[in-house]
């Protein structure tokens, strides 16, 4: 039988949990049934805490050492979700001003000490970093066999491993019409930390992969 012979309302619709983590055939069920879960056990884990008469450095350990560890599983295999990242943030911060409303600016909270701040988390960078950070180091690790690896074997066609000692740009990154939203998402924050506009030594900066270097069609080869 031709493949995908059955119309798209005639194949089979099924959501099931592993492992911790909702997987489904419906399109962003996944995101929604694992975002909406987690932002629901996180609610009730700060309501179970607002009664505690903590400091705010108090908390700041509370949101760093116990909140985020029940996040970072469900965010680094999935692609990120800014409503869901936004939801997350309202409720650290309403935590850490039990729910009264801002007394200091965010980006003054999240600087270190020196410049003013308590350190607290910067919830959209930890995550990204920690997702980028996990996956390319373990997908550059030769001696790394797992069998997750061959879900990166799609970048096969942009060059494998070479598209991260590279020096892309964002703009190049787009351009490899990636279709894969995950893996797309990885690149894209990749390129954010990577990408050097003014290399120190072209003699020492990567051939293949790189923004400055060998384009065709005014593409990184």
């Amino acid at each position: 039988m031709r493949q995908n012979a059955f119309p798209t309302e005639k194949r089979a619709r099924w959501k099931v949990k592993a492992l911790g983590v909702w997987f489904s055939t419906i399109k962003g069920a996944s995101i929604q049934l694992n975002f909406e879960e987690k932002t629901e056990s996180l609610k009730y884990a700060v309501d179970n805490r607002q009664f505690r008469r903590l400091t705010l450095l108090g908390k700041i350990t509370v949101i760093k050492s116990l909140l985020v560890s029940q996040l970072l599983y469900i965010l680094t295999p999935l692609p990120s979700h800014d409503k869901f990242l936004e939801d997350v943030d309202r409720i650290f911060f309403n935590f850490l001003w039990d729910g009264k409303g801002d007394k200091i600016k965010r980006t003054e909270m999240i600087n270190k000490y020196d410049k003013g701040g308590l350190k607290m988390l910067d919830v959209k960078s930890k995550f990204s970093l920690s997702k980028v950070d996990m996956d390319k180091k373990k997908y550059l690790n030769n001696e790394n066999s797992g069998k997750w690896k061959l879900f990166f074997d799609y970048l096969t066609y942009h060059g494998g491993k070479c598209i991260f000692t590279g020096n892309l740009d964002m703009k190049d990154i787009k351009n490899l019409d990636i279709k894969h939203e995950f893996l797309l998402e990885i690149l894209q924050i990749w390129a954010e930390l990577n990408f050097q506009e003014n290399p120190c030594s072209f003699q020492t900066s990567p051939i293949w992969n790189n923004s400055f270097i060998v384009r065709i069609d005014d593409t990184p080869v």
